[in-house]
Formats: C-alpha cells, structure tokens, sequence
C-alpha cells in the first residue's frame, strides 16, 4: 500500500500560526482522480485534527482557512478586500465532511490554492494520478486579489 504525504501550506505571512498538519493518505495501487485526492486529504486532515482534540470550532476555522468558500469571496468582494472567514463559521458544532471536501473541491477549481503532485502542478478534478512510494502532495492556498 502506498503511503502519500501531504502537506497544506498558506503563502508566507498568511496567518502563518495557523499551520494544518502534514497528513498521511492512503493510496495503495490505484489511479485516482485529483477530485479524490482531495477528498480522501479534507477527511484525513478532519481525523487528524479530531485526533489532536481539536475543539470542532476551531478544526472548522483552519480548514476554512484553506479552502475558502464561493460564497466567502463573493461576500468579501463586495466589502472590498478578501480575507480569512469571519468566525461566523465557527458556531456551528460539527465539520460537516461532505461540505468540507465540496469546500475544497469548488475551490481548487477557482483555483483559490495549488495541487502540486510531485512537482507537478495539477489544473483538472478529472487528472489521473498515479503515486510512487515517497510521492509528495503539497496544497498550497492561495492569497485572493481583489479585482485579480
């Protein structure tokens, strides 16, 4: 079974203290498809932070942190600056999973961060992958212009 690590990373500056945690996917043999590439990372990076006991407010937020949503940007836009969430979303009690990989999904194709696969830059949800041992994932999260 091959074992794919994954870091997430935020530009340098971009609330650097809120670093998400380099997670371990399970791949075995099998071509997935980058859409299931991100799944399978959003609910590793959910277990993981779950494990850490991380209350469900504050696991909501760093991935939210992320993966901003659509409807993030476009409410941001309006104000004039795209920002981190507000902690709005913090009071809902529970990550929903489902939510969190359409989440990532949606934003990898506004292309709100990078997947880079072995140093390869990955544009489709449709791309096939197909790791080797010691394959290296990185996302990293974008920082959104106004008017870019």
């Amino acid at each position: 079974m091959t074992t794919v690590e994954v870091s997430t990373r935020l530009m340098p500056g971009v609330y650097a203290d809120a670093s998400m945690p380099v997670v371990h996917v399970q791949i075995g043999s099998e071509v997935l498809a980058v859409s299931e590439l991100i799944e399978r990372t959003v609910k590793e990076q959910v277990r993981v932070l779950a494990e850490r006991k991380l209350q469900a407010q504050a696991a909501k937020r760093m991935l939210n942190r992320y993966y901003l949503s659509e409807e993030n940007v476009r409410e941001q836009t309006q104000q004039g600056a795209i920002h981190m969430p507000s902690d709005r979303a913090e009071r809902e009690e529970q990550v929903n999973i489902e939510v969190a990989v359409k989440t990532a999904q949606e934003a990898f194709i506004r292309r709100s961060y990078l997947l880079i696969v072995d140093g390869q830059r990955m544009n489709k949800l449709d791309e096939k992958l197909t790791f080797q041992p010691g394959s290296k994932v990185t996302f990293l999260r974008l920082t959104p212009l106004v008017g870019g």
